[in-house]
């Protein structure tokens, strides 16, 4: 299944981007922990997480993207988050295959090489563990393309009543 991401941050980078409300580009801080992000993070269009803003996605490239870029990706599975006591599942993705057909067969996230999930997994847990007294993050293990299109298909459907 084909979904639209948004980049905010590139792989690689220490540095957390995040659109404002006016539609801005902004820098909201700089990683404290000494990690990057292990894959281009973003959000997927035209859905809304139980948190209540756009779901939030990883998608692995050969190289990274820029901010504000747009990429069409197939959701492979998420990693089980709750920040500060809230659900916040992480969406892994790669590009679909007429962007790279690098990625043709993967298809769930157990498909990746286990040092690639170790890396994603390695980083969620311990990013925000500067500077102290940021919310606690704990993690549930990974999901696959099944469990993801569930949750998809209800992001989907709060933001469609939100903007009915």
């Amino acid at each position: 299944m084909k979904y639209t991401m948004k980049v905010e941050i590139p792989a690689g980078s220490i540095t957390r981007y995040s659109f404002d409300e006016k539609g801005r580009l902004k820098v909201k801080h700089f990683q404290s922990m000494p990690v990057s992000y292990p894959a281009n993070y973003g959000y997927i269009d035209e859905t809304l997480a139980d948190d209540g803003a756009a779901s939030d996605v990883l998608v692995i490239t050969r190289e990274p993207l820029l901010p504000a870029t747009y990429i069409d990706i197939k959701v492979i599975g998420y990693i089980d988050m709750t920040d500060g006591g809230e659900k916040d599942e992480k969406f892994i993705a790669v590009p679909i295959e007429d962007v790279d057909p690098t990625y043709a067969d993967i298809n769930s996230i157990f498909d990746l090489p286990k040092a690639e999930l170790d890396r994603i997994y390695a980083f969620y847990s311990i990013y925000k563990q500067l500077p102290a007294g940021r919310k606690e993050v704990q993690l549930d293990g990974y999901q696959d393309e099944k469990a993801a299109y569930a949750l998809l298909d209800k992001a989907q459907a709060r933001f469609a009543k939100s903007v009915a």
